[in-house]
């Protein structure tokens, strides 16, 4: 099996056969890649296309804009941020899980369909995001015993939940698939999916301020890019974030007086940025595993110092039951 593989499959028409092409993206899951910007042209092409143009355009590009463009943050010291999610939120999320046997257009039968009625995000424009390694799923009868006969096979490492999350298993994120064909007695018989998971949360960590050009003294895995007076890259390695337990840092710009400078954030997906015209030219997601995460910053006034908000993020072992839904 290759770690990842893009072909074309052509055949001419034969006699009453028409020609045909098939286009096959082949990826080893173990390396839990992001696949979507690496087998959708059309779906590269404009997040590319949005991140380019943004860079080039005020304020980032070089003019300063509308002073609207700026604004502080709304988040205290010591707060989460809003995409973040704390443990103590796990709980209410694991009460409202379930799964449910939903139509499957064209198909003529019933999908398996997971999904958590909990909401994560705090606020109500947060949009905030659950990351979860998934280990093996294990169907439960009735009375809580292991269907030994009803075996699922994994199929994603990783499991992303927003604010009332579902997913049905033929959409591309489904985390693992139970035996083809199985028949209505055998689902009948599953009322509950149990798997182990290893949960990313949040919790606030420390603060420091540093001048510009000096780097944390805190995280040494986040890389601090001062490119124009105005302009700030808030680089985090991501080979640290492969680990268990790590740290996330946020920049929040001052002046010379330690104030705040109303600035304006651009975070940019992890992959690989170039233009491209075709399939054949689409990078792979193995091409984009070391691409560092970037946030970047434009500041309305020159930026003398920078208030460095760490949160210490861990991997916490839970134990999910998705129970059948009457």
């Amino acid at each position: 099996m290759p770690i990842e593989l893009r072909m074309r499959l052509e055949s001419d028409a034969r006699g009453s056969i028409p020609a045909s092409r098939h286009d096959v993206h082949l990826a080893d899951m173990r390396h839990a890649p992001h696949l979507e910007m690496a087998q959708d042209l059309a779906m590269y092409q404009d997040y590319v296309a949005q991140i380019q143009q943004t860079l080039m355009s005020a304020p980032f590009g070089g003019s300063q804009g509308d002073p609207a463009m700026y604004s502080l943050t709304d988040i205290p010291v010591g707060a989460l941020q809003s995409h973040m999610v704390a443990s103590e939120a796990l709980t209410d999320l694991e009460r409202s899980m379930g799964f449910a046997w939903v139509p499957a257009a064209g198909t003529g039968t019933a999908a398996l369909a997971i999904g958590a009625r909990a909401r994560l995000s705090r606020g109500p424009a947060d949009e905030a995001v659950l990351v979860a390694r998934v280990g093996p799923v294990q169907a439960l009868d009735a009375t809580g015993e292991v269907l030994a006969d009803i075996v699922a096979q994994s199929i994603l490492p990783q499991l992303y939940l927003g604010d009332r999350f579902t997913a049905s298993e033929h959409e591309p994120g489904f985390p693992f698939r139970l035996p083809v064909g199985l028949a209505q007695p055998a689902r009948e018989r599953i009322h509950t999916l149990r798997m182990p998971v290893l949960a990313e949360v949040y919790s606030w960590h420390s603060e420091e301020t540093v001048p510009v050009h000096q780097p944390s003294s805190v995280n040494a895995g986040v890389e601090l890019e001062l490119s124009a007076p105005t302009r700030l890259s808030v680089v985090h390695a991501r080979s640290p974030q492969r680990a268990s337990v790590g740290l996330w840092t946020v920049a929040v710009p001052l002046d010379a007086d330690g104030k705040e400078i109303p600035a304006r954030q651009l975070s940019i997906l992890p992959i690989t940025i170039k233009g491209v015209g075709t399939l054949d030219e689409l990078p792979l997601a193995w091409e984009s595993r070391n691409v560092p995460y970037r946030v970047e910053v434009v500041a309305q006034a020159p930026i003398h110092q920078l208030q460095l908000r760490h949160y210490l993020w861990t991997l916490e072992p839970r134990t999910w039951a998705f129970r059948k839904l009457q």
